[in-house]
């Protein structure tokens, strides 16, 4: 069966090089569907945070961590984690952290991602509440632009609070 589908082209584009062909607008499904694997680019190394930069985003797989911590009245704050090349990237993350202090819900440390306009998306969030959070996930993105960046947000602490805050990716390029 043979499916249109303008995505494609807009899927090839992200890779680099890409020239478009006759029938790369049709996906075309066989009569038999077999599992499959996701098949990326290994790690070479851990890298210190930040991963890559607006003007070099990271173009391979990659393990990085950060954490925050901060005791007494403090400015909110953006820690950058990674900055990424377009393509396809599954993303492993893990987010732990305590607070203590004054509760407040309606600030938190939190992980987003941002385009490349500088619009943001919360994927976690850790309110102001006593106590320890701990998550861990899988997200899948392919991103059409060089640019998007993953990154720690933290609201402004007052006297007497104390955060920690760690987020470690284990990402991975497919395409």
């Amino acid at each position: 069966m043979r499916v249109p589908s303008s995505r494609l082209v807009r899927l090839g584009s992200v890779a680099r090089g890409y020239i478009a062909e006759s029938g790369d607008t049709e996906l075309q499904i066989p009569g038999v569907l077999q599992m499959s694997i996701e098949l990326s680019s290994p790690i070479d190394k851990v890298l210190a945070a930040p991963v890559g930069s607006v003007g070099s985003p990271i173009q391979d797989s990659f393990v990085t961590s950060a954490t925050v911590a901060l005791t007494g009245a403090q400015i909110a704050a953006t820690t950058v984690l990674a900055t990424f090349d377009r393509g396809v990237w599954s993303l492993d993350i893990s987010f732990s952290g305590g607070f203590a202090g004054t509760p407040n819900a309606a600030k938190a440390a939190q992980i987003t991602i941002g385009d490349p306009d500088a619009a943001t998306a919360i994927l976690i969030d850790m309110p102001f509440i006593a106590g320890q959070f701990a998550w861990q996930g899988l997200y899948r993105f392919v991103f059409q632009r060089d640019g998007w960046q993953m990154s720690i947000q933290n609201s402004a602490t007052i006297a007497g609070d104390s955060l920690r805050a760690n987020a470690s990716i284990h990402a991975r390029k497919s395409l």
